[in-house]
């Protein structure tokens, strides 16, 4: 186990990381949602072309070879549509174990939803909209499940998970049937926004103390590898001090993190060892924007179904969760766009329907 989990997964270097699939043979219903996604998991097509094409699947061409890559899929489409039917998923990840759990459904997940999201272009191409849309809804509610769990990182997977589900209903939206977008603004409203970051967090960092406290030999490349366990009790110490702090920033928009994190350091200046706890307590700023940004597109989508519903006077109807004003609506070519007051990398968050969704 390494005490870098907790900045590697702001940082996302946990996320990107690629899991190795296991087989599993179905078996009958089950009252665990769990076991369908695991067997979901184990049928997504995966040599390194498919792989790739799921890596790529927002702009990789539809051409036949890639359209045979939906035939191929029928079998874990199934499975996750179980999956969403079942009320209760237990992935059985043990919390007792800290930062030392094991986790892999997280990457398998965002696999099986580059996979899905394939599919779904695929079936959108194929004017086959409702289709695409169910395997939307079934992500989305994959996704809300993630962000239930106790880890940063499943969080992070969640959102993922959630904004290419966006896209692709985004993609399809002026396509559908006066029903399916009744259904669909139903089905939407009915579904939580993924909360939770603050209390994740927490349990990271409680983890992590855990370890820098322990007893057991840490070994190299570790930063504690060598530190005498008096200094990591020391160390330990300082990192409760200012866990409330980087739970609180967590929690903040983006114009509140600069003032809050000037003030954590300098808690973190008074500390035994401000570079190695700054080590290991990781960057709580680089988690408000990511978090802004999909309670923004979240209100964004939900924004857009209403307005293909109801027209442009449904524009009001949501707010920007940041700001309290309504979003500004452009038509564009085959669809319009939505944009937001808050930006993004310098740039206003901006939701598109229509065939530039994916842009």
């Amino acid at each position: 186990m390494e005490v870098k989990y907790l900045q590697n997964v702001l940082v996302f270097a946990f996320v990107a990381s690629l899991c190795a699939l296991t087989s599993a043979a179905p078996i009958a219903r089950v009252d665990n949602a769990a076991v369908y996604y695991r067997q979901a998991f184990e049928q997504i097509p995966n040599s390194e072309a498919d792989v790739k094409l799921c890596t790529n699947w927002e702009k990789v061409p539809l051409d036949a070879a890639v359209v045979g890559f939906l035939d191929h899929c029928g079998t874990s489409r199934q499975l996750l549509q179980k999956a969403s039917s079942v009320k209760t998923c237990n992935w059985g990840w043990d919390y007792s174990k800290g930062t030392a759990m094991q986790a892999p459904e997280l990457n398998k997940s965002r696999n099986l939803s580059g996979a899905m999201a394939l599919c779904c272009r695929i079936l959108i191409d194929q004017r086959k909209y409702e289709e695409a849309i169910q395997i939307t809804q079934e992500l989305i509610v994959l996704s809300n499940r993630l962000g239930s769990e106790r880890i940063v990182v499943a969080h992070l997977v969640s959102f993922g998970i959630a904004g290419r589900a966006i896209e692709i209903i985004c993609l399809a939206l002026p396509s559908l049937s006066t029903t399916a977008i009744q259904k669909l603004s139903k089905d939407i409203s009915a579904m939580p926004e993924t909360t939770g970051m603050g209390e994740a967090l927490k349990f990271d960092t409680d983890s992590l103390i855990d370890v820098v406290e322990s007893t057991a030999p840490i070994d190299d490349p570790d930063p504690l590898a060598h530190v005498p366990l008096e200094k990591r009790k020391a160390i330990a110490a300082d990192m409760r001090r200012l866990e409330a702090d980087t739970v609180l920033i967590v929690a903040l928009p983006p114009d509140k993190v600069a003032d809050a994190m000037d003030s954590y350091r300098q808690k973190l200046a008074t500390t035994s060892d401000p570079k190695l706890v700054a080590k290991l307590m990781g960057a709580p700023e680089l988690i408000p924007p990511i978090v802004t940004y999909y309670r923004v597109t979240w209100a964004m989508f939900k924004t857009a179904i209403a307005v293909t519903k109801d027209g442009p006077a449904a524009i009001g109807v949501i707010k920007d969760p940041i700001t309290g004003q309504p979003f500004t609506f452009n038509k564009i070519d085959g669809g319009f766009q939505l944009i937001s007051q808050v930006t993004h990398h310098n740039l206003p968050i901006t939701l598109k329907t229509g065939p530039h969704a994916l842009d």
